[in-house]
């Protein structure tokens, strides 16, 4: 009897250590090490609960610049009452693309936005007014059907404040189609609402167009679809007695490609 009760009080006391070292302090702290709080945006793993803009950049920019985050200083606080500033290289910002301006307005709202808290600023657009041509490009003379090349083409945009920049190539567009026709004579050219004609364009016209090599395949049953695989095409320009090698998109084959039928005459 006495043997078994010193078994279960030993059996007890065990328990007793056992649970008490599930539950220590030391467990509880690891516990919350893995805990995320259920709302906000987290940054090291805490919540932030405040952003405010402490320092402020360039805030006046000329149509087509793109916004610069450098200057500006977020002051981020938590719900640990912890605090801390973060420069422009760990937050984002939105727009990143060039700064456009449309309608009455000239004011730009920017998103700056740092472990998914945004807090926003107003930046003013000088808009465009004039565009100016400073170089023609290098090629001028085309043959029919060749893609514009605007190598060497300079343009200047004029601002509103009397500012004044020199065009990159992604700001501009050229009115013309794909693969130059012999009509083009001049170019208009776009830039932020303005334009400015380029003239003096050239483009020899074709004359003739010859097979120089027919396609691998050239023997069909009736419904089958023709296949150009090996088929060279060459052009004959006004002017000139050379012929040049036209590449795929150059030229359109037309008939009933996906189902040929014999001619009256192979029948």
């Amino acid at each position: 009897m006495q043997s078994r009760l010193i078994r279960s009080l030993i059996t007890l006391l065990l328990a007793v250590l056992l649970t008490s070292a599930l539950f220590t302090p030391a467990a509880f702290a690891d516990a919350d090490l893995c805990q995320t709080p259920a709302d906000g945006p987290l940054s090291n793993g805490k919540k932030v609960s405040e952003i405010t803009i402490k320092t402020s950049g360039k805030n006046t920019y000329l149509e087509g610049e793109k916004f610069d985050p450098s200057g500006y200083t977020l002051h981020v606080k938590y719900d640990d009452n912890t605090e801390e500033d973060v420069g422009s290289d760990k937050f984002t910002y939105a727009p990143a693309e060039r700064l456009t301006v449309s309608g009455s307005s000239n004011d730009i709202t920017v998103d700056l936005t740092y472990a998914g808290m945004s807090k926003k600023t107003v930046v003013t657009v000088v808009r465009a007014t004039k565009l100016e041509l400073v170089s023609k490009p290098t090629k001028l003379v085309y043959k029919e059907g060749e893609k514009f090349d605007p190598t060497g083409l300079k343009l200047k945009i004029g601002y509103s404040n009397g500012k004044e920049r020199i065009a990159e190539a992604d700001e501009y567009a050229a009115s013309l189609p794909e693969n130059i026709t012999s009509s083009v004579t001049s170019i208009n050219i776009t830039c932020y609402g303005q334009s400015v004609k380029l003239d003096g364009i050239k483009v020899a016209k074709i004359e003739s167009l010859e097979i120089t090599k027919f396609p691998d395949k050239i023997e069909y049953y009736e419904g089958d679809k023709f296949d150009p695989s090996g088929m060279i095409v060459s052009a004959k320009y006004e002017g000139s007695s050379d012929s040049v090698l036209l590449e795929d998109g150059d030229y359109t084959i037309e008939g009933p490609l996906d189902s040929l039928a014999p001619d009256s005459d192979d029948r």
